[in-house]
């Protein structure tokens, strides 16, 4: 550009010697064509720039967004409705297989040497751990894979283990897939987490210097359905989750709040809040073929697969509480499709996060 600018008053005259129609001459204006006949065209305006080349297909150059900081798709936007994406970054971590160094056939090789890789490096699987925190006789791997409700792999799920922050985490990748590295030798809780999902726990129990591999996890997004409850009404308050039918039957959960029933966040730090309303979710558990997967953590021994749901507040969930007290009883009922007999004694579980158990 700035030389174009140094030679912008700069006239060149070129003459061309013609022969259009037989005769010679100098009209720049003139151009002959294959055929020896003379076409009028329009004479360059010196001093600006070429008009661009076009392309006759503009949009053969789009192609579906994808994050890397261009247009891909032509509309002006750039990486927009991608998730894990920033700074034209993808956030979700590489397959292993991309970046597993060759292995040395000469030389035996460590499970430890083998897998330094997964949580060093700038392109790093598991981040947020310190290389020394894995000790190389003890070396564990322990892999396992994401889906969703309908059994398609789910990306961007958070992979920690349960109060040992020193392992940091990973995510799950584009194919559901994961792994960890940690040190074997014992039992740990693995948490899986995403953002909008019911989170999950998984026991496994692991040894030195091997490979483990965790059965499938299903997470699951709220129930659409959400009903808000005013504390302060004088009638009974209902709230209930979507209707669910399988091949065991068709069931609601249903909660009853009676007038005067008060509800207390209770807030990390053992500090309570009070809520004066609430949007109620009533998620359940064990519907369909991927019922147990999506079981928010294994059941004790003494335990069978039944019936599981997950009331949620969104009140307290923004709060971070853990969960939510009320002054007095609040009915759950929900269909006998299970067929139970008539005023047999059911047993009630609950799932304590903080525990893991």
């Amino acid at each position: 550009m700035q030389l174009l600018k140094s030679f912008s008053f700069l006239f060149l005259f070129i003459i061309f010697l013609n022969h259009c129609g037989g005769s010679s001459n100098i009209d720049l204006n003139q151009n002959c064509e294959a055929s020896g006949d003379c076409v009028i065209t329009q004479p360059p305006v010196v001093g600006e720039n070429p008009p661009p080349v076009m392309d006759p297909n503009p949009e053969s150059a789009c192609s579906p967004e994808i994050c890397d900081g261009l247009d891909n798709d032509c509309d002006q936007v750039i990486d927009e409705d991608l998730e894990f994406c920033e700074n034209g970054q993808s956030l979700i971590p590489p397959d292993p297989v991309e970046l597993a160094p060759e292995v040395d056939s000469t030389v035996t090789t460590t499970v430890y040497s083998a897998t330094e890789f997964l949580y060093t490096g700038a392109n790093a699987v598991q981040t947020g751990m310190d290389p020394a925190t894995i000790e190389p006789k003890r070396v564990a791997v322990i892999r396992g894979r994401v889906l969703d409700v309908q059994g398609e792999a789910l990306p961007g799920v958070k992979i920690t283990i349960k109060d040992h922050p020193e392992y940091g985490q990973t995510l799950s990748r584009l194919d559901g897939w994961f792994d960890m590295v940690i040190n074997g030798g014992r039992q740990w809780t693995v948490v899986y987490e995403r953002e909008g999902y019911l989170s999950s726990m998984r026991y496994t129990k692991t040894t030195w210097q091997d490979y483990f591999i965790l059965e499938d996890v299903v997470l699951l997004e709220l129930d659409s359905q959400v009903s808000v409850i005013d504390l302060s009404s004088a009638e009974i308050e209902v709230a209930s989750g979507s209707l669910q039918s399988d091949a065991d039957g068709e069931r609601q959960a249903t909660l009853l709040f009676k007038p005067g029933t008060t509800a207390e966040a209770i807030l990390p730090d053992g500090s309570t809040q009070a809520l004066e309303s609430l949007s109620l979710h009533a998620t359940e558990f064990t519907v369909g073929e991927n019922g147990p997967q999506a079981m928010p953590a294994p059941l004790p021994a003494t335990s069978a697969y039944t019936y599981a749901v997950s009331l949620d507040v969104e009140e307290a969930l923004a709060l971070g509480a853990g969960h939510v007290e009320f002054n007095q009883a609040v009915p759950f009922y929900v269909e006998n499709f299970l067929g139970f007999p008539t005023g047999l004694k059911v047993p009630l579980g609950v799932l304590d996060k903080q525990k893991g158990a």
